[in-house]
């Protein structure tokens, strides 16, 4: 086999590695224009991995389907609380201070990390910022609990501000992504949900082999992010434009971070 190709639609020059063709060096295509239809794609991909990452984050799973796959992986994720009856946000005994504290301490114990971010869907956002306790500290100036001064950031995100107790900061989160299985578009953080996460969490991003045929009936197998590729059919004549991705996103620890059903 040859050392280094160069596939004639592309114009991606490939180095043999092992028993596997890579792009060589200069051509990774991060660097590459990709036309209007190639950052469509692109675009699309980022969304799909981000609804990977939501997936992941408020289940401990990941659904994996593809042709002659459908499996569920389960990281074993424990950290789940769903608040019930009057204790739910927004009701006569909820306690939206006092859960947080106490759920950075177990996500301490469980995942041995310092969850110092918390950031909340909208609804739970909302009974958040109405809580009659939070907004009675927030009042007694011998009291530093914090400073809540809601800010609009990129990206559907919102900054509300930290808690000196028990050391958060508190984001609403609004972005939204397609679910691929029902063709539904749904919030990154459903409405009802708080994530406790360290702002330094680690998560692997492992990437499947990406997969072609050519004219000549040759499989030729890329180990990267992505791979873009065009080809042409005729009758009629048409091009075609083909990026492929094949994220695996994988927790370093699985109890890091907590989820929480609050209303």
């Amino acid at each position: 086999m040859e050392e280094f190709i160069t596939d004639e639609r592309t114009g991606l020059r490939y180095e043999l590695v092992g028993d596997y063709y890579l792009i060589a060096g200069e051509d990774e295509p991060e660097g590459r224009p990709i036309g209007i239809w190639g950052q469509r794609h692109l675009r699309y991909i980022r969304k799909h991995k981000a609804g990977l990452y939501a997936e992941l984050l408020t289940t401990g799973k990941l659904k994996v389907k593809g042709k002659g796959v459908d499996e569920v992986i389960d990281f074993g994720f424990g950290n789940k609380i769903t608040l019930e009856g009057t204790k739910q946000w927004g009701k006569s005994a909820a306690d939206p201070w006092g859960n947080l504290r106490d759920w950075k301490q177990l996500v301490s114990r469980n995942g041995f990390a310092n969850a110092d971010m918390v950031v909340m869907g909208k609804v739970a956002a909302d009974n958040f910022m109405a809580d009659g306790k939070i907004l009675e500290l927030m009042d007694k100036r011998r009291f530093d609990i914090g400073s809540m001064a809601p800010k609009e950031l990129e990206g559907g995100l919102t900054y509300y501000g930290h808690l000196n107790l028990p050391g958060v900061d508190v984001y609403g989160y609004d972005e939204v992504y397609l679910d691929d299985a029902t063709g539904e578009t749904k919030p990154l953080i459903p409405d009802n949900m708080v994530l406790m996460i360290p702002s330094n969490a680690n998560f692997m991003r492992a990437y499947g082999l990406c997969n072609y045929l050519d004219d000549g009936g040759n499989w030729h197998s890329f180990e990267g992010d992505r791979l873009l590729r065009t080809y042409v059919e005729h009758r009629p004549d048409r091009r075609f434009i083909e990026l492929q991705s094949h994220p695996l996103l994988i927790p370093d620890k699985v109890d890091s971070w907590l989820v929480a059903e609050v209303c």
